[in-house]
């Protein structure tokens, strides 16, 4: 056991703490890969979990979804189908970044508690944490960092991460678990009325 002295990053999270975490989740991800101890694969533990825009799809009209899920609510379980063989890989993952499991200290970022561990791609790391930030964050004055700062792995995350932002934007805080229920980690052929004007980012271009 060694006592960290550092803080929790601020609530609501500032892009400049963001910065530092998805800068450190790269760094994270070149120093655990490959995975240095034998895991269950992401998709071994999660499989029961990641499953909740196939859940809501049998209830399209529950009025916990926002007008944009409801109208793509299809696509959305369909495309759900799919993440655990984009998330696949052998990096030792934390899946569950968070504010109070981060410490900053004067030497860097320090991600403690982790009883979620397993192996997966390294980009998953801050795809599952966008949802978290979205729920700590002040929308109205909020862009989520752009490939480059910390979200150039995978062409599909900065996607992930400001689809859940602009869901709850448009949905409003009280109904951002439903944006939570499940992890799309893939280049996507999004639909193009995504809220904050996404496109189809599947040749990795925000």
């Amino acid at each position: 056991m060694e006592d960290v002295d550092g803080h929790h990053p601020a609530l609501p999270w500032r892009l400049d703490d963001i910065g530092l975490v998805l800068a450190a989740l790269d760094r994270l991800a070149d120093a655990l890969t490959p995975a240095p101890v034998t895991l269950p694969t992401i998709a071994e533990k999660y499989s029961a979990d990641f499953t909740g825009w196939r859940i809501l799809s049998k209830a399209p009209n529950d009025d916990r979804l926002d007008p944009w899920s409801c109208r793509h609510i299809e696509q959305l379980a369909a495309l759900e189908t799919t993440w655990a063989a984009h998330a696949s890989g052998d990096t030792l993952l934390h899946t569950d970044v968070r504010a109070d499991n981060l410490l900053l200290t004067d030497g860097g970022v320090v991600v403690i508690d982790w009883p979620h561990a397993c192996r997966g791609a390294a980009f998953v790391e801050p795809v599952i944490m966008a949802p978290c930030v979205a729920m700590q964050t002040n929308i109205e004055s909020f862009s989520m960092p752009r490939a480059g700062a910390g979200l150039g792995r995978a062409p599909g995350i900065t996607l992930s991460a400001r689809l859940t932002l602009g869901l709850r934007a448009e949905a409003g805080s009280s109904n951002v678990d439903v944006v939570a229920g499940g992890v799309t980690a893939a280049p996507l052929p999004v639909v193009h009325d995504c809220p904050g004007g996404y496109n189809d980012n599947r040749d990795g271009k925000s």
